[in-house]
């Protein structure tokens, strides 16, 4: 196996109906010139054993080869997803089942123009062996080869869907976890309310949604039971390649990562070599907020491994919902110069590897001409020249020590609470307020220039500074943690509800207003969740603003009042907690100012300063990011500039320059660096970025 290069760069390349043929050889030559050092091919199980037990390798042996013979390292991407027809035909008791109870057949798939989706239950033992087997000899066939560079397994790490798989091999598994949860059939059904149940084998997946116990566990089964398959799928490869080196990647967003698409990047990322995310923003919008924060969620699963921006856009993206009715600037046809720049920002915000979804488009399907730099003929463009210039400036020898450095922590750490999101997709269907709520608060916090850092509980002793967005579902372990940070000198900043509702869904009724209520020293005056009729929450006072979601009003019994309601109850409170801070907001204040058409950044930043926490870097201009990265002996600072004029900033804060050894290392041809003792100004070029080395 070749040694993936410190930084890969290139993108999916053979997905069966497309590239050509007459052209790999041709497009490997000139990916190389382009400074491409990795490929990725989805390795279609329908493509391979189009007869049981008779396999098609010829087109993968050529695209290894080619990559040994051009420098290039291969990743083998997985796609058990994809099963052939024959064996649907053959096992249909092996067929996915729907919610509501329908065999699932072999369909096409927009991703390869080709059919086989969404493959077959892996919880079926003949869906199982037969994926094992096709894996097995996946990596026996290519261990050793001078092309490898190692697997993707799972690709985004999502399951896309909760309508399936609720066959019985799939509810045998739910059955299982459930007896290892609860060991009693009579403790289940007291915990469900549903009585009657002679067995753990009388139960079944539950088809109707709700805030009911049995849904909520239901989706922390998918969690857990999405681990076990991703560890399987790990496991089976190494079986046949003790040396294979393995990543995964997920899709970088708040939403569904507990509930629809049962994936957990925490859980993921710890399972696997390295690990990175899928960002187009075409499917979103253009906004520096967003592609951040996909890379710091990341970051922050990684733990410490590299990650790689898995699936990058390097071109347009036609006639698909996400992009109509927005404008063409917004993703849709992306110039040359935000290629460069959502590269720089992947690159500014800690990762160090970048594929596209395509390196050259297909050419059928409803994704024909999507994501690619190149046109469909493989041949050039201004995109692909303005990639292939930051992946040399970045590779080149010279930037050795600017690669191994990595973002510093951030200055507010934004807690996931799985069991939130869990409730909140339960009872409405969707996790729609967790995720808008969770988006707001980075949203707000990157505006007023602090980096906010996702992360889970596991890692809160990490951090001095933490929010929590929309945590009104808390198990008992969680609010017990977060006690104990807190009177341990954390400052924890908390909307509102906290821990309303147990891990299960059940209201609090010996905890009214929430569990976690006492440690910021209020109790309830009132809890009203009427998201649909609040046109507007205003609270006003030291720290004021305008919030969404819910309202929840406060009587102080050992809290100072920051803001109050129009009608004169307390809105925002904070207390002083052993050695550290709790303060309460009584609705989502970020979600609040954006549904109003304004930035949180003003109410946040007022929040924090009053904390007496500011941002480690300051930057003059909210329109460009400053992201500073250390390898403890070194530090760089990243300005990346998302509009389409030069700007002009001025650069502060506890990371300053040092007197000495201050360089520009991107950018130095117009930067105008100019430095003084404790901050910088320079020009940061349109779509682009200014990399400056500050000295130890």
């Amino acid at each position: 196996m070749v040694v993936v290069t410190e930084i890969p760069y290139g993108g999916v390349y053979y997905r069966v109906s497309a590239p050509p043929r007459a052209d790999w050889e041709r497009d490997y030559r000139d990916a190389g010139a382009d400074g491409a050092t990795a490929f990725r091919h989805w390795v279609l199980w329908s493509a391979v054993e189009r007869r049981p037990g008779a396999d098609t390798w010829d087109a993968y042996d050529a695209q290894l080869d080619l990559a040994a013979r051009n420098g290039m390292a291969t990743i083998l991407a997985e796609m058990l997803s994809s099963a052939p027809d024959w064996a649907y035909l053959e096992h249909p008791e092996a067929r996915m089942q729907t919610r509501d109870g329908r065999r699932l057949d072999s369909s096409q798939s927009g991703g390869t123009s080709t059919a086989g989706w969404p493959g077959l239950c892996l919880d079926h033992p003949t869906g199982r062996e037969l994926g094992e087997a096709f894996l097995t000899r996946m990596a026996t066939r290519y261990r050793g080869h001078p092309g490898l560079g190692g697997y993707d397994v799972w690709n985004e790490c999502a399951t896309y869907t909760d309508e399936h798989c609720y066959c019985p091999a799939t509810t045998a598994r739910f059955q299982e976890w459930l007896r290892r949860r609860y060991g009693a059939v009579e403790a289940l059904e007291e915990s469900w309310s549903r009585f009657g149940l002679r067995d753990f084998s009388d139960v079944r997946a539950p088809r109707v949604r709700g805030a009911y116990p049995e849904v909520i566990d239901w989706f922390e089964f998918r969690v857990d039971h999405h681990q076990e398959l991703l560890r399987w799928r790990i496991e089976t490869i190494r079986a046949a390649d003790p040396d294979a080196r393995i990543t995964a990647h997920g899709l970088g967003r708040m939403t569904s990562v507990a509930a629809m698409q049962a994936a957990d990047d925490w859980r993921s990322a710890a399972q696997v070599d390295s690990f990175g995310f899928t960002w187009v923003a075409a499917r979103h919008d253009s906004s520096s907020w967003r592609h951040y924060q996909a890379a710091d969620l990341t970051r922050s699963a990684a733990a410490g491994k590299p990650f790689w921006h898995s699936e990058a856009q390097g071109g347009p993206l036609w006639l698909q919902p996400q992009v109509l009715g927005r404008p063409a600037s917004d993703g849709r046809t992306p110039s040359a110069g935000q290629v460069r720049l959502w590269l720089l920002q992947s690159l500014a915000a800690g990762a160090r590897g970048v594929f596209y979804p395509r390196w050259r488009s297909l050419l059928s399907g409803p994704l024909f001409g999507a994501f690619s730099p190149y046109r469909p003929d493989g041949t050039g463009t201004d995109r692909s020249t303005a990639a292939s210039a930051v992946m040399r400036w970045f590779t080149a020898p010279e930037q050795a020590e600017l690669r191994r450095a990595a973002p510093v922590r951030g200055d507010v750490a934004l807690v996931f609470l799985a069991e939130a999101q869990r409730f909140d997709h339960a009872q409405l269907g969707t996790d729609g307020h967790y995720e808008a709520a969770a988006d707001a608060a980075y949203q707000g916090l990157f505006e007023a220039g602090f980096q906010p850092d996702w992360i889970t509980l596991d890692t809160l002793d990490q951090h001095a500074v933490a929010y929590l967005p929309y945590p009104v579902a808390l198990s008992a372990d969680s609010i017990a943690r977060l006690d104990r940070w807190v009177r341990h000198g954390g400052t924890l900043i908390s909307e509102s509800a906290p821990g309303y509702f147990d891990a299960q869904g059940r209201v609090r009724h010996d905890a009214l207003g929430g569990a976690l209520l006492p440690l910021f020293g209020v109790t309830e005056l009132t809890t009203e969740f009427m998201p649909d009729l609040w046109a507007e929450i205003t609270m006003r006072g030291a720290v004021g603003g305008t919030g969404a979601a819910m309202r929840q009003a406060y009587q102080p019994v050992d809290a100072d009042v920051l803001a109050r309601y129009t009608e004169g109850s307390a809105a925002l409170t904070e207390r002083a907690v052993g050695a550290g801070r709790a303060v309460l907001i009584g609705s989502s204040l970020p979600l609040g100012e954006r549904q109003a058409g304004r930035s949180a950044a003003a109410p946040l930043a007022g929040l924090l300063g009053r904390l007496g926490v500011a941002p480690a870097t300051i930057c003059s201009d909210a329109l460009v990011t400053a992201r500073l990265h250390t390898t403890g002996s070194a530090r760089f600072l990243w300005l990346t500039n998302a509009t389409d004029q030069p700007r002009r900033v001025v650069v502060g804060g506890r990371h300053g320059p040092s007197s000495s050894a201050v360089g520009v290392l991107r950018g130095a041809e117009g930067a105008a660096l100019e430095v003084t003792r404790s901050e910088l100004t320079c020009t940061v070029p349109a779509s682009d970025a200014v990399v400056i080395s500050l000295g130890p």
